[in-house]
């Protein structure tokens, strides 16, 4: 509890001062506590802000671990697969590559998941990702 609450006021402060990279990194961390703790609602709405955030900052390091993190939350917390692979995608375009093997067998486990959509997802990833923007529990 007093993390959540440190992570919102960390949050309330950056948008209040100005730096959008730290209340995205506050709000991100945020979502991830909020997801162990089970409420799904709070952190779907947290990792959407945060990817928000990242766009109009145009932060591709963050934006792109923010992605990756997306995708395992969806995965998570049973959201379609496509859209899972979608967060995934995305990741990797911004990153130029998956770094380790765990996350790229996660990848790849995601994309046999996305079946016959993966290769459009690849091809346009957009259309996915704004859906998954979109979710709602």
């Amino acid at each position: 509890a007093q993390a959540l609450e440190s992570y919102r006021l960390a949050a309330k402060i950056a948008a209040q001062t100005g730096p959008q990279k730290l209340e995205s990194l506050a709000t991100v961390d945020e979502a991830k506590l909020e997801e162990k703790a089970g409420d799904t609602t709070s952190a779907l709405e947290l990792y959407q802000r945060a990817l928000v955030l990242d766009e109009s900052i145009h932060d591709q390091s963050a934006s792109a671990e923010d992605w990756f993190a997306y995708g395992r939350f969806l995965q998570s917390s049973h959201f379609p697969p496509r859209l899972v692979y979608a967060c995934l995608v995305k990741s990797t375009m911004l990153q130029g590559s998956v770094p380790d093997s765990a996350e790229r067998q996660f990848l790849e486990n995601a994309s046999r998941q996305a079946g016959t959509e993966a290769a459009a997802i690849r091809r346009d990833p957009e259309p996915f990702l704004q859906a998954a923007l979109q979710l709602r529990p």
